[in-house]
């Protein structure tokens, strides 16, 4: 594969993730908004509620947390489209040089070519940084997340405290159990996606 296909692949490749990121951020917004809508069920439903309530306010503090994460996910994200960009134009004046040289006996580019090589093994380095950082903050955010599914789980059991009010609280607690599973499967797909480089 020649280094513009390569570069290409990446910049495509980082874009879906960035896509995905949005995705699970989007998720987190719903949670919030679940949260706050949970909350106010459980104060109408009074002293049966109350531990519902208290797991959903633990939700929607588990929403910002998570979508923080995904906010300096996308971040990096962005980071990562212009390091591609710089290593991609790096390696085609790389390629120029070496064309122009091995064209002309003594081109006298030979300083040149050193020093865009060097800069692009520079970016290349800040792209393994990059790359490293987003692993982090996916570990994060996945450790988050699985609190999260205890949290919405300790919710289905506080719906059933409700009494006659059950119902209600059994379909929020179930609607943040699902939530929270599209973004595990979700977060699993973007882990692998971070560590499949080209």
């Amino acid at each position: 594969m020649t280094t513009d296909a390569q570069a290409s692949t990446e910049l495509k490749r980082v874009a879906a993730l960035r896509q995905g990121i949005r995705t699970v951020a989007a998720y987190a917004f719903k949670i919030n908004l679940l949260g706050l809508n949970a909350l106010l069920l459980a104060k109408r439903y009074g002293a049966n509620a109350r531990g519902f309530g208290v797991i959903s306010s633990e939700l929607r503090d588990f929403s910002k947390v998570l979508h923080g994460e995904m906010a300096t996910l996308g971040e990096s994200g962005g980071h990562l489209i212009d390091l591609e960009s710089q290593r991609l134009k790096m390696a085609r004046q790389v390629a120029l040089i070496s064309q122009t040289c091995a064209a002309l006996a003594h081109c006298g580019l030979e300083g040149a070519l050193a020093q865009k090589r060097q800069i692009g093994e520079q970016v290349g380095k800040r792209v393994e940084q990059e790359h490293e950082q987003m692993r982090e903050n996916m570990a994060r955010a996945y450790q988050a997340c699985l609190y999260g599914s205890v949290l919405a789980r300790s919710a289905q059991i506080e719906a059933a405290y409700a009494g006659a009010h059950g119902n209600a609280l059994t379909l929020a607690s179930q609607e943040f159990t699902h939530y929270i599973d599209d973004i595990l499967d979700s977060l699993e797909s973007l882990k692998k996606a971070i560590g499949e480089r080209g």
